[in-house]
């Protein structure tokens, strides 16, 4: 035999056996294919919509899948359900979301990683009765989330924003928001537990200034408008209020740091002050408003002397009681201005009334000299006419500023008596 022939026939031989094999290889193959899926279609030309690799029967396997929008990577180990999955699908064009997720071994607890086209990511991990989630989330605004789910609604909620506010959300069993607590880079840190109604709050916080507030809230929907409120302001004042449903406020108390305080009534259809009560170191009254919110009564007790004030609508004082050591007078006003004194006036009993525009005045009573008398001022201010009577002589007198010009009466002896002067104070003969 020549060696050609030899390595003809070898040529022969060997592609015999090679034919052989891979027969052999595709029914070995092909009883190991899974036939539960009938859907399954093993190599279309060069292309395989789906493809199963094991090893044997009930041995682990390896299935490839593709279809027009999605393509996976499934492992399994001898059951129908994998136990690793890794898919990709198309929901639109450019929208493509990456599944990551990984069972036990009785499919009661699962974790997946989904990675979406919009830039957010996600890990979520469920429990053995297949409803408890806990979820990381990373949003496309870079927003993080922590959230624990329980039979699919929100129980915890943990999120730090873009902005570096963080928040932290509880949830009832209905799903409704419970307690939620903001913390932002600045502005106020506030702490909110809510009922089974929205609209029934409390609401702890720092605001603004680093000033501490509790605020409760009852109304049928949710509102910023508390019914109860204590915090204290930027001046460190302590300050309560309380409101009616739409927000306004009935009554609201003060204690400033000054040791002053007041508390204030107000008319909860305008919101206008009604009543004011104040109180300090120094002084104590009360204030009380008409309908617009002006002051029309205001009784102050200042060093234990009270004043009376009787107002008219602009807010200006119309009448004033007081009493002092110095005086216990009723004055009635104009303007600023003083127009009628009745009572002890600085030590002079009576009435007294004063022009504002040319300063006449007018006193009828008892002065200083407890003499009786009625004067009547010039328009400079200085005595014009009076008339005196006392324990000494009762006269009559007619001056020029403090210059007595005419005087005409009786003296202590009962003696009738009268005088002249000029301007300069000499006494001119009586013809």
């Amino acid at each position: 035999m020549t060696a050609a022939k030899f390595l003809a026939k070898n040529a022969f031989e060997r592609i015999a056996l090679v034919v052989l094999s891979f027969v052999v290889v595709y029914l070995v193959a092909k009883d190991h294919f899974p036939r539960d899926q009938p859907n399954l279609t093993i190599l279309e030309g060069l292309e395989a919509k789906s493809l199963v690799i094991r090893g044997g029967v009930d041995s682990p396997s390896i299935t490839l899948e593709s279809s027009e929008n999605s393509a996976s990577i499934r492992m399994y180990l001898g059951e129908s359900t994998p136990r690793l999955e890794l898919t990709l699908n198309r929901s639109g064009p450019g929208e493509i979301a990456e599944t990551l997720i990984f069972r036990n071994t009785d499919n009661s607890s699962k974790t997946g990683l989904i990675l979406n086209s919009d830039g957010s990511s996600e890990i979520r991990m469920i429990d053995r009765s297949g409803s408890g989630l806990i979820s990381i989330r990373n949003d496309y605004n870079d927003s993080k989330s922590l959230i624990f789910r329980d039979d699919n609604r929100k129980t915890i909620e943990l999120t730090t924003h873009h902005n570096d506010l963080s928040e932290l959300n509880l949830y009832d069993r209905y799903g409704n928001e419970s307690i939620r607590a903001i913390v932002p880079p600045d502005g106020p840190r506030s702490l909110e537990i809510s009922g089974r109604n929205p609209g029934s709050r409390l609401r702890l916080a720092c605001e603004d200034h680093d000033t501490p507030s509790i605020s409760l809230y009852q109304s049928d929907k949710k509102t910023d408008a508390p019914r109860i409120s204590l915090a204290i302001d930027e001046k460190n004042n302590a300050r309560y209020s309380m409101a009616n449903s739409s927000g306004k406020t009935g009554l609201a108390q003060t204690v400033s740091e000054d040791g002053s305080s007041s508390i204030a009534l107000f008319n909860q259809i305008n919101n206008k002050l009604l009543l004011q009560l104040l109180g300090s170191p120094e002084y104590s009254g009360v204030k009380l408003f008409d309908q617009k919110g002006r002051s029309r009564i205001d009784l102050t007790i200042s060093k234990s002397y009270p004043y009376l004030f009787f107002n008219d609508s602009a807010g200006e004082v119309s009448t004033r009681l007081s009493a002092s050591d110095a005086d216990s007078t009723l004055t009635f006003f104009k303007g600023k201005t003083p127009k009628v004194v009745v009572g002890n006036d600085f030590g002079m009993w009576g009435i007294s009334s004063q022009d504002s525009h040319f300063n006449n005045r007018i006193f009828m009573g008892v002065d200083h000299n407890d003499i009786t008398r009625m004067e009547i001022d010039n328009p400079r201010g200085d005595s014009f006419f009076s008339i005196e009577s006392g324990s000494t002589p009762t006269s009559l007198r007619l001056g020029d500023g403090n210059q007595t010009r005419f005087h005409f009466g009786v003296d202590a002896k009962n003696q009738t008596f009268y005088s002249i002067k000029d301007a300069d104070g000499m006494s001119l003969p009586i013809q």
